[in-house]
């Protein structure tokens, strides 16, 4: 057994030395490109260089250059400038990952510094005093006044419009979107973006000068079984019966009174 194992291990040898010292020719690669000995091309394996992507070198070397994800012709970058992905030189408009605070990089549908938000929704974009596609650097000032704050349009393209935008709401100068007078408290609009429309608003109830909405705050209206300032709750059960003192049959603001038709409660 020992005899035949030997004589398959020299057969083996025999196959493989001879390929091993061929007449001295470089197998290896050369340069860029090397030749094997049969004459066929070898493509070394490229390791490339971090940067921008947008020539024809950096466009053809396998190598995801600028960190975008992208490789080569797979990136815009090079679909745009590099002629051998048929781009035109000089036009990439995403480039490397970096800053992403300029008009051009608000505005080219990447997110250039790799924060998750892109353009008009990264706030590099719309706090930064020199991007103008994203409003003038104020947070959305693009929409700040009444006109913009109530056109149905997302005119500072942060994914929120009008009084749902903070630039229209958190803004002292928009009056649209308070909801603290009649007119407001009755167009069936939520306009201050808080989630509860006109009577069911608490900017609604509860006001002097607003009449839309009524009133529930003595102890007739608190015992009547009726929603009187439509704000979706019934005599003791609205706060405005069940934490008023001046509201005798809810507990006098202890809001431990009866619910429903207002009774005050008593012991046994």
């Amino acid at each position: 057994m020992r005899g035949a194992s030997y004589n398959r291990l020299v057969l083996l040898l025999a196959l493989i030395v001879p390929g091993c010292l061929d007449g001295g020719e470089d197998t290896t690669t050369s340069g860029a490109e090397g030749t094997a000995d049969g004459g066929t091309a070898i493509t070394p394996m490229t390791t490339g260089m971090m940067g921008s992507e947008d020539t024809d070198a950096a466009c053809s070397d396998n190598f995801d250059n600028d960190g975008d994800g992208f490789v080569d012709c797979d990136d815009f970058d090079c679909t745009d400038s590099a002629p051998v992905c048929g781009g035109t030189p000089g036009t990439a408009t995403s480039g490397m990952m970096g800053a992403e605070n300029t008009d051009a990089a608000c505005s080219d549908q990447t997110d250039n510094d790799g924060d998750g938000f892109i353009d008009c929704d990264d706030f590099d974009c719309t706090m930064a005093p020199g991007v103008t596609v994203c409003g003038d650097g104020s947070g959305g000032s693009a929409e700040g006044d009444d006109a913009t704050c109530s056109d149905n349009i997302d005119n500072d393209g942060d994914g929120f419009i009008d009084c749902i935008d903070f630039g229209c709401n958190m803004n002292p100068d928009v009056t649209v979107c308070t909801e603290n007078n009649n007119r407001a408290c009755s167009d069936n609009i939520d306009n201050d973006g808080d989630n509860f429309v006109d009577c069911e608003d608490f900017d609604c109830v509860g006001e002097e000068d607003i009449t839309v909405c009524g009133v529930e705050n003595t102890d007739e209206l608190c015992s009547d079984d009726m929603d009187n300032d439509m704000d979706s709750f019934v005599d003791c059960d609205d706060f405005s019966c069940s934490m008023n003192p001046a509201v005798t049959v809810c507990g006098g603001g202890s809001g431990s009174g009866s619910s429903g038709g207002g009774s005050s409660s008593t012991g046994a």
